[in-house]
C-alpha cells in the first residue's frame, strides 16, 4: 500500500517544516506538488487549488449552500474551513453565516455555528471559519470532500466577497464534481450525520482546512 503523504501544521519556520515534510517520506509514497509545498508553507492540510488561480471575488447569494470539492489525505484533524475573503462585509450582519463538512460518501458530517457576527467577514485575507468542534479522519477516510458555504440573509452596505477560480462547470471525465451546491432557499446547514446531494453548479471558490 502507498504511503500518503500528510500535512501536519506546526509552529514552526516554513522552510523547516517542508523539509521535515520531505524526509518523512517512504519510499513508494505519492509525489510531493508544488501546490502542496505552497499549502503547507500557507499553514493550511490542504487546498483545492492554488490561492493565486483564485482571483475572482463573488458574493454568496443568500439561501444557496456552495459545496466547492476538496481532496483531504486521511489521519488529519480538521478545525477550520479556510476561506480568502477579498471584499470585506460592510454594515450590519446578515442573519447567518455557516460553514461546514460533507465527507467523502455524500455524509455530512461537520458544521459551524453561526458566524454571522464574526470579524473574519469584515477583512480580507485567509481566513479560518471555525467548525463547531474538531474532525478527525482515519487512514481509510482519504478522499474528495466538499466544504460547505452558506449566507442567509445580507450585510447592510458590502457583501462579503469571497475569491474563486474559473468556474468551468466542475464536472470530471468519471462524473465527478469538482465544486458544486447542495442546495438553494436555505435557512440553515442540515444537520449532521445526513446525507447530501452535490449537484453540478454553483461556483468554484477556493478551499483549504487546517
Amino acid at each position: 500500500m502507498a504511503v500518503i503523504g500528510r500535512f501536519i501544521k506546526r509552529e514552526t519556520p516554513p522552510e523547516i517544516e517542508i523539509n521535515d515534510f520531505l524526509s518523512s517520506l517512504q519510499d513508494g509514497g505519492v509525489a510531493v506538488s508544488h501546490d502542496d509545498l505552497i499549502a503547507q508553507t500557507l499553514g493550511l492540510t490542504a487546498q483545492n487549488m492554488r490561492i493565486d488561480l483564485a482571483s475572482t471575488s463573488q458574493a454568496l447569494t443568500s439561501g444557496t449552500i456552495y459545496a466547492p470539492g476538496i481532496w483531504l489525505p486521511g489521519s488529519i484533524t480538521v478545525n477550520n474551513i479556510v476561506v480568502r475573503v477579498a471584499t470585506a462585509g460592510v454594515g450590519a450582519a446578515p442573519t447567518g453565516m455557516f460553514v461546514g463538512l460533507l465527507d467523502s460518501h455524500g455524509e455530512l458530517i461537520a458544521v459551524s455555528n453561526n458566524l454571522a457576527s464574526s470579524p473574519i467577514w469584515l477583512s480580507t485575507g485567509l481566513k479560518e471559519a471555525p467548525l463547531s468542534g474538531p474532525i478527525t479522519l482515519s487512514d481509510a477516510e482519504v478522499g474528495l470532500y466538499y466544504a460547505l458555504f452558506l449566507q442567509v440573509g445580507a450585510f447592510g452596505t458590502t457583501q462579503v466577497g469571497l475569491t474563486r477560480g474559473t468556474n468551468w462547470g466542475g464536472i470530471g471525465v468519471n462524473g465527478a464534481l469538482a465544486y458544486g451546491f447542495i442546495g438553494t432557499g436555505a435557512s440553515g446547514l442540515p444537520a449532521v450525520g445526513t446525507q447530501q446531494t452535490v449537484t453540478s453548479g454553483g461556483s468554484n471558490f477556493f478551499v483549504g482546512v487546517d
